[in-house]
């Protein structure tokens, strides 16, 4: 069972063991937000990413495992039974090519699990937003929320057959962030009108769960959640603070602040050629002229801005 750490649990993971998806593939995945029709996220969902190429993998857009990228927060393997694709996973993990085509780690259990055609469970259920309504009526994210099926093994259906929610993912800093959930309506497999900005549900195609009015229980297990985290890192901010073999230095890593000015690494990554594969985009790049259209589905050409440069000689 691998959780990471700005996972919250809302139910007991440890009985995902005993269910039938786990007995029977002996490996469970969730997806992420991105699929294949998505223009400016979810990479390796892209039918021509250079991933497939590599891998010497015909791309199958009906299949969810090439067609959405999956979260790997939270995931559950028999490490007896699929220690093969893992040795696979981590080999793409620890190669820079991989991890910089991949935007990470997150995608490489999901390609060396296709690449073995090995068995596993990805739940069908696209995660869903937790956060709050600005004042201006949009809907601001602060976590991803992830679900099991409804009418499965951990009860029926919620009411308007919503399914069960099972964990929170992505805070990271103390606040409040957790007052009401909005779901898309989207099957796992397509895009959704969500690109890390707040959002009109009802435009977005998304809809509201009303917590507090509609679910009650969730609402207050997710408000304790919310405290118990919040205290928690409270707590552990506090005495690592007061930890005597800390330097000054060390101390004050604790308490970063937060710098709205560009780094020198984010400009350089920002203006470099894109001939370098330290910057996803050249592939990016790459994959849309590949299709042989420029449409804006396809590609938005406003990012060949600054690559597609007059004194860009691409024979250097």
């Amino acid at each position: 069972l691998w959780i990471d750490t700005d996972i919250t649990p809302l139910f007991p993971p440890e009985r995902l063991f005993d269910t039938e998806a786990y007995r029977r593939d002996g490996a469970m995945f969730w997806p992420d937000l991105w699929a294949q029709d998505c223009d400016r996220w979810g990479q390796t969902a892209w039918p021509r990413h250079i991933a497939w190429h590599l891998l010497d993998l015909e791309y199958n857009s009906s299949d969810q495992h090439y067609a959405h990228e999956h979260e790997a927060g939270h995931l559950l393997i028999d490490k007896e039974r699929h220690w093969r694709p893992l040795c696979l996973a981590n080999y793409f993990s620890s190669r820079d090519f991989f991890t910089r085509v991949l935007h990470g780690y997150k995608d490489v259990f999901r390609l060396a699990w296709l690449k073995l055609n090995a068995a596993n469970w990805l739940c069908p259920i696209r995660p869903g937003l937790a956060g709050g309504f600005m004042r201006n009526g949009m809907f601001m994210a602060g976590s991803l929320l992830h679900f099991w099926p409804a009418d499965d093994e951990f009860g029926p259906a919620l009411a308007y057959g919503r399914p069960i929610p099972l964990y929170l993912h992505q805070k990271k800093i103390p606040g409040s962030a957790w007052n009401d959930v909005v779901t898309f309506r989207a099957p796992v497999g397509k895009c959704v009108d969500y690109e890390l900005q707040p959002i009109d549900p009802e435009t977005a195609g998304a809809d509201v769960w009303n917590l507090f009015a509609e679910y009650p229980k969730i609402a207050d297990g997710i408000g304790v959640a919310d405290v118990i985290w919040d205290r928690a890192y409270n707590r552990g901010l506090d005495a690592l603070s007061e930890d005597p073999r800390l330097s000054e230095a060390s101390i004050a890593r604790l308490h970063p602040k937060r710098n709205t000015k560009a780094t020198d690494q984010y400009v350089k990554m920002n203006s470099a050629c894109r001939c370098d594969y330290s910057n996803n985009l050249w592939f990016y790049l790459i994959t849309a002229l590949a299709d042989g259209s420029s449409s804006s589905k396809t590609f938005d050409m406003k990012h060949c801005e600054i690559v597609l440069r007059e004194e860009l000689d691409t024979r250097e």
